[in-house]
C-alpha cells in the first residue's frame, strides 16, 4: 500500500488560482469534463483520506488505514500543507 497524492502547480509555483481553483484549470489546454489523468491515477486507489487532524502518532493512523483497506493505495487529498 502506498499513500499517493496528486496536485497540479503552475510554472511560477502556485497550486491554486486567485479564486481558489486548482492551477490546472488556468491552463489554456484545460478542458472541463476530461480526466486529465485522474481516472488513471485513481485506478489503484481503494480509499481517500480527507480533512484528518492527527492528534496522535501518524504511524497509528497508517496502521488503521492498512487494517481498513484491501492493500490497495490510498489517495491523500489536500493541498501542499496537508501533503
Amino acid at each position: 500500500m502506498q499513500i499517493r497524492s496528486r496536485m497540479s502547480m503552475s510554472a511560477d509555483g502556485y497550486v491554486t488560482t486567485p479564486s481558489g481553483w486548482p492551477a490546472l484549470t488556468a491552463d489554456p489546454a484545460f478542458v472541463s469534463g476530461e480526466s486529465h489523468g485522474i481516472r488513471e491515477f485513481l485506478e489503484d486507489c481503494e480509499a481517500a483520506l480527507i480533512h484528518v487532524v492527527v492528534d496522535s502518532d501518524p504511524a497509528q493512523l497508517l496502521e488503521k488505514i492498512r487494517a481498513a483497506n484491501q492493500g490497495r493505495d490510498v489517495h491523500l487529498i489536500g493541498g501542499p500543507r496537508t501533503i
